[in-house]
């Protein structure tokens, strides 16, 4: 019994780990300029450092009102977000593209 439960732990901790990663790499492919130390893979003080910055951008541009120049550095940053690939950037792409990006893998 004592074996099942581990072998049941280990296979559903490495399903977790795997899983645990996605929103990293997600991240990391849209942002690949978080790499600093260009070694391939982004850390976790990578990530940390990058999304406070982006963040802070981010509240930068819609304090100053200018919501259109906060889109369109979301756009540069996602050319993958212009569905319809017609060069601009709507305001459903832009939300359909945020709520994809914030999705939870559905892979269990």
């Amino acid at each position: 019994m004592k074996a099942i439960i581990t072998i049941v732990l280990l296979i559903g901790s490495s399903a977790y780990a795997s899983n645990g990663e996605e929103w990293k790499n997600k991240f990391f492919q849209a942002y690949p300029q978080a790499d600093v130390n260009k070694d391939g893979e982004l850390s976790w003080p990578e990530y940390q450092e990058f999304k406070q910055k982006l963040d802070e951008k981010n509240k930068k541009a819609s304090k100053d009102g200018n919501a259109d120049a906060w889109k369109a550095q979301y756009f540069a940053d996602n050319p993958d977000a212009d569905t319809d690939k017609d060069g601009k950037l709507s305001w459903i792409e832009f939300k359909a593209h945020k709520n994809s990006k914030n999705k939870p893998s559905q892979n269990i």
